[in-house]
């Protein structure tokens, strides 16, 4: 998802936009493909102004995730079905999570069902689009953060230690190099968060080379679906998020890396400086010489 999806959606932004940069803003999920996407192609750097990791799936060491706590089994069970995709986003998947979570004799199960297995307090007013917030993904992808959680650092995928070899030439899959993020990075955390613990976030921003603020939610009660599901959010998260966009400034780098724009820009500044100039300029008064003899 980081090296091609949200690689094709910066270059299709910014082509159809004409904009310079992009802000990308990353929840769960969302957060470890922009962290993949600038360590491994350090030339997006450029293209991005800010980076705003919401609680990133990067950091796992003490997850809540059910599945973490017993990665042997999980990888195994997971990898039988490895080519499919769990709570696949169809017609039967909504029509089956919408009856268990929807239904007034089955809610307390779906609420314990999601508590058991991420150890995130399902709020009442979710239930009712539950269907429509899960919206799956691979089995690939699930195997791959519970092996973040079991090796206790953002590594690549593990295919075994002979699959290893043939892909990154050693028995172990290499961490991603998360020090080739040089866009200023934001980081939020929640204190209720299960799923992303604060600690592990406190303790990741030190690989990182520019964390240019670690932001912890203020309130108590916030959990890692509130960032996209409380209207809460609005306040607690996104109001300072678009405070710290107005603030931020273009890097003299971005000037450097696209300086056809930039004298572009430069060109239109002095043209219209020099049209105001001639526009305004006091007009210059006719001088005449007077002869005394004339005078006289």
């Amino acid at each position: 998802m980081g090296v091609y999806d949200l690689k094709a959606s910066v270059d299709y932004i910014l082509l159809t936009t004409n904009a310079f940069k992009v802000h990308l803003i990353g929840h769960s999920m969302g957060g470890a493909a922009a962290s993949i996407l600038l360590s491994e192609l350090p030339s997006y750097n450029s293209k991005v102004e800010s980076v705003f990791l919401l609680s990133p799936a990067i950091a796992l060491e003490h997850t809540g995730l059910l599945l973490a706590h017993y990665p042997t089994l999980a990888d195994y069970v997971l990898k039988i079905f490895d080519e499919m995709e769990i709570i696949p986003y169809n017609d039967n998947s909504l029509i089956l999570i919408d009856q268990m979570c929807n239904n007034p004799k089955m809610i307390k199960f779906c609420r314990f069902v999601f508590k058991l297995t991420t150890k995130t307090e399902l709020r009442p007013e979710y239930l009712p689009n539950v269907s429509r917030i899960l919206g799956g993904a691979c089995v690939k992808v699930f195997r791959h953060f519970i092996q973040i959680a079991n090796k206790k650092y953002f590594s690549k995928f593990d295919y075994g230690r002979e699959g290893n070899k043939v892909i990154y030439g050693q028995e172990t899959p290499p961490s991603y190099n998360t020090k080739n993020i040089t866009a200023p990075v934001y980081f939020f955390h929640a204190d209720n968060d299960a799923m992303v613990m604060s600690s592990d976030i406190i303790e990741i921003t030190r690989q990182f080379a520019n964390v240019a603020e670690i932001i912890r939610v203020n309130d108590k009660t916030f959990n890692h679906l509130d960032y996209v599901l409380l209207p809460k959010s609005k306040k607690v998260v996104f109001k300072t998020i678009i405070a710290r966009m107005s603030h931020s400034k273009i890097d003299p780098d971005f000037l450097v890396d696209n300086w056809e724009h930039a004298v572009l820009i430069l060109g239109i500044i002095v043209l219209i400086a020099l049209f105001i100039y001639y526009m305004f300029k006091p007009r210059a008064t006719r001088r005449y010489k007077i002869n005394h003899s004339d005078v006289e």
